[in-house]
């Protein structure tokens, strides 16, 4: 009896402790959430940023981490929509990068690249005139689907630019994966870009890196960019993304490439 009167009052104790603590512990979550959730009611996206830097070494907020990683990556997708709207100029990459380097600096990064190919486009010699073929037939469509893709007719300029895509005219299948990349078939797309890039058409190689830059057609992939960019020549645009990467990275990308234009690495 007397144990018990001296155990009562100390199991009292403990009780009301545990549950003291149970209670600062959900106040404590409780005002962290409000915290997260007061970043995602504000419209900007560098205090995400920061918060993710700040907390970058603390594993008791990786979830939350990811949370804010999340939706930062939406808004970065936001804005790199809006400015694939606005013309390809310096100045307008001056200002994507004064406003969202800090934040979005993948996004700042393929739009420098877009910029970078538009200035190339003026010293580069033009497109090859149209050789005569055989067919007269042939050559009629393949001169529909040049027209029809330079005027952005891209459903016609399938139909036009297939058949003498498939007969392996490269020009063509270059067309045609423009006017399919135009409609977001991106898949199809760089098949045809690719078939175009094993005939040594530049144009559809830095079409591929800008595909694996912007990851439209699959996984995101640097390596895989900067080998593209190097094998067309490219190489301003293969220096902006040779410094992130390793050895073993950029002679991987670079085999990747020699076995989809089946060329002995």
């Amino acid at each position: 009896m007397r144990m018990a009167k001296f155990m009562l009052p100390l199991l009292m104790t403990v009780m009301l402790s545990g549950c003291a603590a149970l209670e600062s512990s959900k106040l404590a979550y409780d005002a962290e959430e409000q915290r997260v959730q007061a970043l995602f009611n504000q419209p900007y996206i560098d205090p995400l940023t920061t918060f993710l830097r700040t907390h970058e070494q603390d594993e008791t907020r990786r979830a939350d981490r990811e949370r804010v990683a999340a939706e930062r990556e939406q808004r970065c997708l936001a804005v790199a929509q809006r400015f694939a709207e606005r013309d390809v100029t310096e100045q307008v990459l001056a200002r994507y990068r004064a406003g969202y380097q800090y934040s979005c600096p993948r996004q700042v990064e393929a739009f420098a690249v877009r910029v970078a190919r538009k200035s190339a486009v003026v010293t580069e010699p033009l497109p090859e005139p149209i050789q005569p073929v055989a067919n007269p037939a042939w050559d009629t469509t393949a001169n529909e689907c040049y027209l029809l893709a330079g005027i952005h007719n891209h459903a016609d300029a399938i139909r036009a630019c297939e058949p003498p895509a498939r007969a392996g005219n490269r020009r063509a299948q270059s067309a045609l994966a423009t006017s399919l990349a135009a409609l977001q078939q991106y898949g199809d797309a760089r098949h045809w870009w690719l078939r175009a890039a094993q005939q040594q058409d530049r144009d559809a190689q830095i079409r591929l890196a800008e595909l694996a830059l912007e990851g439209v057609a699959g996984v995101r992939d640097p390596a895989l960019a900067w080998a593209w960019y190097e094998y067309a020549g490219a190489r301003d645009r293969a220096a902006v993304l040779a410094g992130e990467l390793s050895l073993s990275q950029r002679r991987s990308a670079r085999k990747q490439v020699h076995q989809q234009l089946d060329l002995a690495p």
